[in-house]
This record gives structure tokens, C-alpha cells and sequence, in this order.
């Protein structure tokens, strides 16, 4: 069989007996078929269902000594916006789980998504990669359907959502392919090289008209929480400066993921600013709010390692009344510690709050100092997954707007184009 057909099987008027089942119906999932068409019955409907794999058939292989079900197993419509459309049910009417496609197999947070929407129930029905050999090998040992080709596996596995985690110079390309076909998305960071790319992959989500919430975990950190606790208790008072870290292990580990086209700055738009400052960027740029960003000043280095792209930045960013904020990001951490090294501070009128690798310190004026446990950021991304997730299904906005990606990634620009490292 060959990618993008269509099966018809005759099944010589047996329906006593199930002439396909789950496994052979998931490898033609897996080579691309796209759809099944018997005049037989099939065994185990639920896993036949499971695979996505679109089937019109007379119904599914009834109990011994049972009438065949004759309700057949055709797809029903695509969901692209809980509220809008209508749910997707078997002719049971059952409602299946989401489907989910993830574009980009091989980034290396793919694995976390799958964690996390194998927690939640969703079924994954395909993966895309731009790398084909790799990400067919990753597909195959997570038992994911894999298309290399983007739009043919939009096509052909119909998702209600796809997880999009394009390399970084195919990220506006990538992005527009689903968007153009209607999916709602979740958006990895930075979607782009720079803020160009990333307005253009912005756009196209913003024609289509589709949801899509960019993936920023770092907004789940407990200090939000607590800022947010003091914004509803009228106790926060002027926000005055603020500080945001993250350090990560060295470079080397995209070579370890298999991804070392981040180390490229042709493919990347950067190293450690790119990938990890956009956190810090996006934190700047939410405490200022509408107010104008000017940076006083930044430095990228590659002292440590000498590559290609920064592994260690470092800017001041200030705003008209007074505000300034710092930022620094870099692959200088000495060794793969999950997590690496973070710090998040803000200070303001009313409080000092300070998060620093999973502990939170709350000190409000007049008060004693709160200590309290947090998750970590690379603990955050379910939290961010599933807001995202459970805001699509309600048919609410997305919680993280990509336009908040293009301000982050304009901010980062800014120090690039200071330090004389554009890309």
C-alpha cells in the first residue's frame, strides 16, 4: 500500500468473522493509508477507533453466537474549537478523546507533550518532522503514525489539534501549513528566527482564525500566583525592578537530543537567547505592560564554548517612568541538573518576591516572610499543556496569545541587534 490510498477490501460476504483489526488497521495508519473501505465487518472497534484510521465497513465482529453489529466506524468531523463544532462520537455516540498530532517529533520537549496528553486521555493520531529518517524513528518507538510531509498528515489523520515544535527556520512555514488547514494549535516558542518570522507565523494564525496558545511554561511559576494574589488584594503597589535567570546545561546536549541544527544560527535565529531568553523576555515585557521597552543594555558571549550561536546573555531592559528589569540566559550550567538554574525576582511597593530553583519567598510589607515549595519549570509545562488545553475545549481564549510570543521575541531582537548578533 502507498502513503494517501484508499483500502477496499471485499470480505466475500463473511461478517461472522472480523477481517480487520487494530494492528493491521494502526500499520496502515503508519504508512499513510488513508482510509478503509469493507463490506466485511472488524474486530476490537474501540482499537480500530483508536488509530484514527478513517473505516466504512457493515459494523464491527459481534459476541459468539450474536447478530453482527451493523453500525458501521466512519470518521465523524473534525473538532477544531470546543463550542463551534460539533463533538467528535463514534456511531455509538460514544465521544472519542482529542485527537492530537504533534508537528516536530524530534524536538526534544516532544516527550513531555506525549507525558502529558497521555495523562490527560488525548489520543495521538500522527506526527510530522522536517528531519524524515529521525522522526520516523521516534514515531516508531512511540507508536505514533508518521507522515515526514505536514499538510499530508493534516490530511490524513483529520486531528481536532495539533502540538506544533517546528525547527526554528520552519517554524512560520510549519505554523502556516496548519493554519491554513484550520487546526487549533498549540504553538511552540519562538515561532521563528526572529520577530519577522514569528509576525508572519502570527499572522497566519490570525487569518485562519484558529486558537492557538503558545507554549510558556515559565507563566505557571508560583511567583505568578502569588503576584496575582497581591494584584486581588490591592497589595501590590508599584512594581519597581525586577530580575529574570535561567541557566541551563551546555550546548552540547542538542547534539545529545539530536537536534544540533540549534547550535546553527542559520536554522536557529540563535542559541542561548533565542531558546531560553524568550522566557525572560516574555516575563519583561508582561510587568511592563503597555509601556515602551528600551534597552539600556546587553552582551552575548560564546567565552565558554566558542560555537556558533551565544551561550551566555545578558541585558537591562527599562521603561519611561522607571521600571528596569534584567534578564540573562545562557547553556553555562556545568552539567544536565533537569533544570538547570533559575532565579525569578520582583520587587515592588508592596512585596519583595523572590523564586529561586523551587523554593518561593513572599516577604509583603508589614508581614512576616512566606516560604513555600514550587514546582520548577520544567514541571510547569503541564500546568501550561493543560490550561491550554482545558481553554480550547471550553472554547475560551487562548491563555497565551501568540502576539505575547512576538513582543518577546522583538525584545530579543533588540539585544541581538545590539550586540551585533542578528540573525
Amino acid at each position: 500500500m502507498l502513503p494517501g490510498c484508499i483500502c477496499v477490501a471485499g470480505a466475500m460476504g463473511v461478517t461472522d468473522a472480523g477481517i480487520f483489526g487494530d494492528i493491521l488497521c494502526a500499520r496502515m495508519r503508519r504508512i499513510g493509508v488513508a482510509a478503509l473501505v469493507t463490506d466485511g465487518v472488524v474486530r476490537d472497534a474501540s482499537g480500530v477507533l483508536s488509530t484514527g484510521l478513517p473505516v466504512w465497513c457493515q459494523g464491527r465482529r459481534a459476541r459468539l453466537g450474536d447478530r453482527p453489529d451493523i453500525r458501521g466506524l466512519a470518521g465523524a468531523d473534525r473538532l477544531r474549537r470546543r463550542g463551534d463544532f460539533p463533538e467528535r462520537r463514534d456511531r455509538r455516540g460514544t465521544t472519542l478523546a482529542l485527537a492530537v498530532v504533534i508537528v516536530g517529533i524530534t524536538h526534544w520537549h516532544a516527550p513531555r507533550y506525549l507525558r502529558m496528553l497521555a495523562a490527560r486521555g488525548a489520543r495521538v493520531v500522527g506526527a510530522s518532522d522536517a528531519d524524515a529518517a529521525a522522526g520516523a524513528g521516534v514515531a516508531a518507538r512511540e507508536g505514533i503514525p508518521f507522515l515526514p510531509d505536514t499538510a499530508a498528515l493534516l490530511r490524513t489523520a483529520r486531528p481536532d489539534l495539533a502540538v506544533v515544535l517546528p525547527r526554528h527556520d520552519r517554524a512560520s512555514m510549519d505554523i502556516g501549513i496548519v493554519a491554513a488547514h484550520g487546526i487549533p494549535m498549540l504553538v511552540e516558542k519562538p515561532m521563528g528566527r526572529n520577530a519577522v518570522e514569528a509576525r508572519t507565523s502570527a499572522d497566519a494564525i490570525r487569518r485562519a482564525g484558529v486558537f492557538a496558545s503558545v507554549c510558556f511554561p515559565n507563566r505557571y511559576l508560583g511567583i505568578w500566583d502569588a503576584y496575582r494574589e497581591l494584584v486581588a488584594h490591592d497589595a501590590l503597589g508599584t512594581v519597581m525592578h525586577a530580575h529574570f535567570r535561567t541557566i541551563n546545561g551546555p550546548p552540547s546536549r542538542y547534539i545529545d537530543y539530536g537536534v544540533p541544527w540549534m547550535l546553527d544560527p542559520a536554522l536557529s535565529g540563535g542559541g542561548a537567547l533565542r531558546n531560553l531568553g524568550v522566557h525572560s523576555t516574555d516575563a519583561i515585557a508582561t510587568l511592563a505592560g503597555d509601556r515602551v521597552l528600551t534597552l539600556v543594555g546587553g552582551r552575548t558571549s560564546s567565552i565558554g564554548y566558542h560555537g556558533a550561536t551565544e551561550d551566555f546573555a545578558t541585558a537591562i531592559f527599562a521603561t519611561a517612568d522607571g521600571f528596569t528589569a534584567s534578564m540573562e540566559a545562557g547553556y553555562t550550567y556545568a552539567n544536565m541538573q533537569e533544570g538547570g538554574d533559575y532565579e525569578w525576582r520582583i520587587a515592588t511597593t508592596g512585596a519583595y518576591l523572590h523564586e529561586c530553583n523551587g523554593k518561593l519567598r513572599i516577604h509583603r510589607r508589614g508581614a512576616a516572610l512566606e516560604e513555600r515549595v514550587v514546582p520548577t519549570p520544567h514541571h510547569a509545562y503541564a500546568a501550561m499543556a493543560n490550561a491550554a488545553l482545558d481553554a480550547f475545549e471550553s472554547g475560551s481564549p487562548p491563555p497565551v496569545p501568540v502576539a505575547a510570543c512576538v513582543r518577546a521575541v522583538e525584545l530579543q531582537d533588540m539585544i541581538y541587534q545590539a550586540t551585533a548578533r542578528a540573525v
